[in-house]
């Protein structure tokens, strides 16, 4: 994950499956210093998604403790609809390591 071409570090990524009646369990990850995540499924924690469509969301509010220079709290840097309405992606079977999301603010 990145934004405005930069590693977006400590942003929560999560998946839900999407279609009629009940798609199943979503995952959920955590980006590191390269941008870079790994999903866990909420049920159990094991590692991955369900195949099919998801909707995306990435956010870096929730638990952040990051601040700025005079000290205050960073509210949320991911742009929607990233961070609130998602985006759709499709999961292939037997998963994927190329799930990309260049994410870009408004003027850059």
């Amino acid at each position: 994950v990145t934004l405005d071409g930069q590693p977006l570090d400590g942003a929560a990524v999560t998946f839900q499956p999407t279609g009629g009646g009940n798609p199943g369990p979503g995952s959920y990850g955590r980006t590191d210093a390269d941008g870079r995540f790994s999903l866990k499924m909420v049920t159990d924690d094991s590692p991955g998604a369900l195949p099919g469509k998801h909707m995306v969301t990435i956010s870096t509010s929730g638990d952040s403790t990051e601040t700025d220079d005079s000290g205050r709290l960073l509210s949320e840097r991911v742009p929607s609809p990233y961070n609130d309405l998602g985006v759709e992606t499709n999961v292939p079977e037997g998963g994927t390591d190329a799930a990309n999301f260049d994410l870009q603010t408004a003027g850059s």
